[in-house]
């Protein structure tokens, strides 16, 4: 184990025999062990590979037979090296040696050396209860490349000096040489008016006083790295303090020059007024937080997604409509919130508009169907926008909630509906009393001439015949009269001819069902769709055929409300006689055997508080479009509605009148 204080050890129960061999193989950082005679015991691979060796190489060999000194420097890297390990036998301490050069030999044999700078620690490796230091492992850092690079930067700028002089003073940003203490040293004229010091007014105080508090700690820390070597010249953002004391954003490149002997003699710090660009930024993420606001607070919520339905941006709206936090459900696709049914509509979309660039949808605003979290749907109002025109584009969503609104809607139909059924009961009123006034006349007619031939009768006279015979033909035309009475009030009540048009039956279902499934997530209700899609185009009176369909649906989510599942389908079909079947499946308590004859009759109703009247009319409307309705019970529970719509085909354009 490795103690706090450095030392490896092993403990007294573990005092056996170790493998160091063994041990040295599993280590992955560079380490190499020596006993006491400073001959190598065992080296890890990355030792290996760092010193260009081998274990037949080094491992069972001294030092100076493992790492022969180069010619051309000398023995002095070597002699530090074995007093750094002795020490280490000596005290049982470890110790450190930072930037060593010790050069390593290319090629077994031969005296071509590779030059190398070195950073090692020795540690005391103790493997008896003695305590006694039986091995010193040592962990080396090859810091050539670091090295080179600073040695370099240092002598081309000795080399400079004279032209840096020249131009010192005429550079476009501001310069200050600075002693290792911090006191400045000599500005030139850029520096000062940046900080609105003068150069003999600047000379002698400190950087740390015209650093900002908030960046003095990183500015010092990173000015002692360059000072202690293990730094390297660097370039951070800091703030200045001005002479009247605001602060100056500066972007700083510092850097350390040392004497000949390497002492460090000064920073050259190259200071660029950054304060323009930290403004503009500063006002961005204003404005950025301004638009975040906005937003967060729009009643729209807001979905941005790439040219592949990858969504990028997920508003806090848009949260709380779909029930998705924003962390997770960016970066997954689009279709997550629509039915099953639209996803592959919308991928087969988009893979299309990415090929010809054609749209359809954009600009456009449409009611749609959304899929929450939860897997319940409830009615959009979607408009899409294209962000960045060309082959990565970017779309831009804006979704309104028709929930309340429809909701709205749907209490002011109800309110239409009662207003329907008052004025129904009062047209029955005032029908019963043309009726009765119109019928009063020749029904008191037929009653007097009824009367009188029976007292014709009864007299028993002869000569009565002809007028007994007069009087029941009139009573025969006062009954004739009344029947054209009814037939006459019934023709005017009835409806005329309807208009049909071809209309796209996946809208009208869309359209319906946007206004029928208003409240199925507060039911439970999870709704689908399996639509055919050889069965599009129908020809129908598109207004009474969405009647229908909400009857249907509204019927269908009604039926399943005390169920347990609620699934509510719509479906269509082409037949083969060029009529569309379209089927509404629900999970309800099903029809009663005896109820099914009468189902669509007028006031044949199963509802506790029904008319009778909406199936009755359903069966009315689709009649009148060429149709057929019935119901059937669902083999997994609950009822099937189906009705035909005759398919729209070229040659009927000019049956429609």
């Amino acid at each position: 184990m490795i103690e706090s204080t450095g030392t490896w050890r092993v403990s007294p129960k573990d005092a056996r025999p170790v493998d160091l061999s063994i041990f040295f193989s599993a280590l992955s950082h560079p380490y190499v062990a020596f006993e006491r005679g400073l001959t190598i015991a065992a080296a890890s691979e990355d030792y290996l590979r760092q010193t260009m060796t081998t274990r037949d190489d080094i491992v069972g060999r001294s030092l100076e037979d493992a790492f022969p000194v180069n010619p051309a420097v000398g023995s002095e890297a070597q002699a530090i090296v074995r007093a750094s390990i002795g020490e280490v036998f000596a005290t049982g301490k470890k110790n450190e040696i930072r930037g060593l050069r010790y050069d390593i030999r290319r090629q077994a044999g031969r005296d071509d050396f590779e030059p190398r700078y070195w950073n090692i620690q020795n540690v005391p490796l103790v493997l008896d209860a003695g305590g006694d230091v039986a091995y010193v492992v040592q962990s080396v850092e090859d810091v050539t490349d670091t090295h080179l690079r600073i040695t370099i930067a240092e002598d081309r700028f000795r080399s400079s000096e004279e032209r840096f002089e020249a131009t010192f003073e005429q550079n476009a940003v501001g310069i200050a040489l600075i002693a290792p203490d911090g006191q400045f040293l000599r500005i030139n004229a850029h520096f000062g008016d940046l900080l609105g010091y003068g150069h003999e007014e600047i000379l002698g105080m400190n950087i740390g006083a015209m650093t900002h508090p908030d960046d003095l700690k990183s500015s010092t820390e990173q000015m002692a790295a360059l000072l202690s070597g293990m730094g390297l010249p660097y370039t951070i953002e800091k703030r200045y303090l001005k002479k009247d004391g605001t602060p100056q954003w500066v972007r700083v490149t510092r850097t350390l020059v040392r004497d000949p002997a390497g002492v460090p003699a000064y920073f050259v710090a190259v200071a660029e007024d950054i304060a323009a660009r930290k403004t503009a930024e500063a006002a961005l993420i204003q404005r950025e937080a301004y638009l975040q606001s906005i937003l967060d607070t729009v009643p729209a919520g807001m979905i941005v997604i790439d040219h592949a339905g990858t969504i990028e941006t997920f508003s806090r709206t848009a949260e709380t409509q779909f029930g998705y936090a924003s962390q997770e459900i960016v970066g997954r696709n689009i279709g997550l919130l629509m039915p099953m049914e639209d996803r592959q509509l919308h991928d087969d979309y988009l893979r299309r508009f990415n090929q010809s660039g054609k749209a359809t949808i954009i600009g456009v605003g449409r009611v749609v169907t959304g899929e929450r979290k939860d897997g319940s749907t409830f009615a959009l109002n979607l408009s899409v926008g294209e962000i960045s025109p060309g082959p990565m584009s970017q779309f831009v969503g804006f979704i309104q909630d028709l929930t309340e609104r429809q909701a709205a809607e749907t209490r002011l139909s109800e309110l239409q509906a009662e207003l329907i059924h008052v004025s129904r009961f009062t047209a029955l009123g005032e029908m019963a009393s043309t009726l009765a006034h119109e019928l009063n006349q020749p029904l008191t007619a037929i009653t007097n001439f009824l009367k009188g031939s029976r007292r014709l009768l009864e007299q028993g006279l002869e000569g009565n015949e002809a007028m007994l015979s007069h009087a029941v033909g009139q009573a025969g035309d006062q009954a004739l009269r009344a029947g054209q009475i009814i037939r006459r009030l019934r023709s005017f009540v009835e409806r005329g001819e309807i208009e049909r048009t071809r209309e796209d039956l996946p809208r009208l279902i869309d359209e319906a069902s946007a206004l029928a499934f208003l409240g199925a997530k507060e039911g439970g209700v999870r709704v689908s769709l399996a639509l055919d899609p050889d069965a599009r185009l129908v020809l129908v009176d598109r207004i009474q055929i969405q009647q229908v369909l909400f009857n249907l649906m509204r019927n269908g989510i009604e039926a399943m409300q005390e169920m347990p599942i609620r699934n509510l389908q719509i479906s269509t079909k082409l037949g083969t006689d060029g009529m569309v079947e379209v089927s509404v499946t629900d999970t309800g308590t099903g029809l009663a055997p005896e109820i099914v004859p009468q189902l669509f009759r007028a006031f044949a109703t199963t509802k506790p508080a029904g008319m009778g009247v909406g199936l009755s009319i359903c069966r009315t409307i689709v009649e009148a479009n060429k149709g057929r309705i019935s119901a059937g019970p669902n083999p997994g529970g609950g009822t099937i509605f189906r009705f035909t719509l005759p398919a729209w085909r070229p040659r009927e354009l000019s049956d429609v009148g």
